[in-house]
Parts: C-alpha cells; sequence; structure tokens
C-alpha cells in the first residue's frame, strides 16, 4: 500500500458540475483503504465538510455532524455518496452546507486542523469503528446563530455546542442507528451484483 494517498477533487463530477480546487491526505497519515467503509474520496468529502463546517465544535459535536452526512447518505431521498451529500445543490440557494457553495477555494489552509479533520473522518469510516448514534437520525443541523426557515415539520433531537440537530418530527429516537458500516457493504455489494449481471 503506498505511503501516500492523494485525493484530488478536481474533475470529480458532483451534482452536474466539477470541482476546481484539490485536497490532499497529509503525507505522513497510512490511510488502509480496506478498512474504509466508502472511496478515500469520499472520506476527503468527510473530512473537508468537518474542516470547514464544524472543526471549531467540540469532538462529541464534529462527530455529529458527520453522522448527518452519514445519514443522509443512508436515506433514499439524498445521494448516497458522501461527495454527492456534501456538495448537493452547491449551484443554488439550496445548498446542503455553506461552505460548499461560497464558491471560495476549499482547500484547507490549516495543515494541524486538516490533518484532525482527516484522522476523524477516517475514524468515522472505518469498518471497526462502532460509533454510537448521537442525534437520533438527524439528518439537518444549524448554527445556534442561525434562524432558518426550514424547520417546519423537524423536531430538535439534540443540542450539542453551538449546532442544533433536527429528525423528522415522526421518527422514533431509535431511527439513525443504522450502522453506516453494514450500509455501506450493502451498498458496494448491490453496486458489484448489478455490476456482474450485465
Amino acid at each position: 500500500m503506498k505511503r501516500t494517498v492523494t485525493a484530488v477533487l478536481t474533475g470529480l463530477a458532483l451534482c452536474g458540475s466539477s470541482l476546481s480546487q484539490a485536497a490532499e491526505i497529509p503525507r505522513d497519515l497510512e490511510i488502509d483503504a480496506g478498512s474504509l467503509t466508502v472511496s478515500k474520496k469520499e472520506l476527503v468529502c468527510l473530512a473537508l465538510n468537518d474542516y470547514w463546517e464544524s472543526r471549531g465544535e467540540p469532538l462529541e459535536g464534529r462527530l455529529a455532524v458527520a453522522q448527518v452526512v452519514l445519514n443522509r447518505a443512508m436515506d433514499e431521498r439524498f445521494p448516497s455518496n458522501l461527495c454527492s451529500v456534501v456538495f448537493q445543490y452547491r449551484h443554488s440557494q439550496n445548498c446542503q452546507f455553506y461552505w460548499a457553495c461560497t464558491g471560495k477555494s476549499i482547500e484547507p489552509t490549516d495543515r494541524a486542523a486538516w490533518r484532525e479533520s482527516v484522522l476523524l473522518a477516517s475514524t468515522v469510516l472505518d469498518r471497526q469503528s462502532g460509533l454510537q448514534a448521537l442525534t437520533g437520525g438527524a439528518k439537518w443541523f444549524h448554527a445556534t446563530y442561525v434562524k432558518p426557515n426550514w424547520g417546519g415539520g423537524l423536531k430538535v433531537s439534540r443540542k450539542i455546542a453551538r449546532h442544533v440537530f433536527y429528525r423528522e418530527a415522526n421518527a422514533d429516537r431509535s431511527q439513525g442507528s443504522e450502522d453506516f458500516a453494514e450500509w455501506s457493504e450493502d451498498r458496494l455489494n448491490d453496486t458489484q451484483v448489478a455490476t456482474n449481471s450485465r
């Protein structure tokens, strides 16, 4: 396995458009692709979301934001690819994550913080992570200083530091406890079966 893993987002088609910026996994980090539940590109997308969306939060809050991305990927109303979830609607006013639609460079500028984000994403996406659901299946969140107009019909499931997390009002608290590793294995197996049957 190569010591260096470079995940380049340049040219990666997401939601009908391509990104022109790139992010690299720090050269001294060994990421075992076999231990990940997703591709390295998806790991980088989750790390970028942590870096830009929640790096100033306590660990529990950062993990909860990562779980929102995973919860969306497991919900058929959202894309199943983490990059597609993170960059969904990036060219509209309905952008899922504000940082992804500002038009500014997405390349991390703080090396130490970027390293932490990559480590957090690789831990969350490790097949053996055993991460517990922190938000009762939340698929939405916002900062406490924001008053969004999309909260109707949703129920606050948890507040962690400066973020408020929401789930469907009719969903019970046990929803969202589906294991992402199992879900992603099923997704991979379904893809392989479809490819082999062609």
